[in-house]
């Protein structure tokens, strides 16, 4: 009966803080976003329930995935309003506003940070063994170096990589599937080299679609692992 007590509020605790923290990141304020980024990465620090820090992980990829233009300085949500017709007989009217979201890239580059910074730890509020939807995602200057993904998936496909660099350097990739099918590293440099597959041998060198510079040097095994059509 107590632990059932407990559980509850446990439980109860949780959907509070998640859901104040996710309302926070759907601010129009980017003070408020960021402020909602940390407390949702505070959220599931906390919890010890690994359904619900995939909840947390989920929503900042989901975050990440959401319309983006990085040539943009402001990027826009869009808001439909319907207005009533004031008497019958008068067609209803519609009316488009757009919220600008001001200073989204620092908002999403401290996503990527923080993301990356706990899939380098080794301790229990590590998300190494989440599942991670990068699908279509476009990175900045990504650092993943020293990172380890144990999830069940890790999936990278349609992402773009820009910026000065896209560095994978010493990743460890343990997803049971991990794919970068039509990724795009458009990065002046790429880096791959230690990473790791779960085992065996993947050792490949080209060029992006921009013809920067990219080094593409890991080992690949057991799990299921894509890059076809990256560029």
């Amino acid at each position: 009966m107590a632990y059932r007590k407990q559980r509850d509020a446990e439980e109860g605790r949780f959907v509070e803080r998640f859901g104040a923290a996710a309302e926070q990141l759907g601010h129009v304020d980017v003070a408020v976003r960021m402020a909602g980024v940390y407390a949702m990465a505070g959220v599931a620090d906390r919890t010890r329930n690994m359904e619900q820090r995939q909840q947390c992980v989920d929503v900042l990829c989901g975050y990440l995935r959401l319309p983006y233009d990085p040539t943009s300085i402001e990027d826009h949500q869009v808001l439909t309003i319907v207005r009533n017709p004031e008497r019958e007989g008068t067609s209803t009217s519609r009316e488009i506003h757009f919220q600008y979201r001001q200073n989204d890239r620092e908002v999403r580059n401290t996503i990527v940070r923080i993301i990356s910074d706990h899939l380098r730890r080794d301790d229990s509020q590590s998300w190494s063994q989440c599942s991670f939807d990068f699908k279509n995602v476009f990175f900045d200057n990504a650092n993943f170096s020293g990172a380890r993904f144990d999830g069940s998936i890790t999936s990278f496909e349609g992402a773009t990589f820009g910026g000065a660099f896209t560095s994978f350097a010493l990743v460890a990739f343990g997803s049971r599937r991990s794919s970068f099918v039509e990724a795009t590293f458009d990065a002046n440099r790429t880096l791959f080299t230690g990473a790791t597959f779960d085992g065996h041998l993947l050792c490949l060198i080209s060029q992006s679609s921009a013809g920067n510079q990219r080094c593409l040097r890991g080992e690949v095994g057991g799990g299921e692992t894509s890059f076809d059509r990256a560029m």
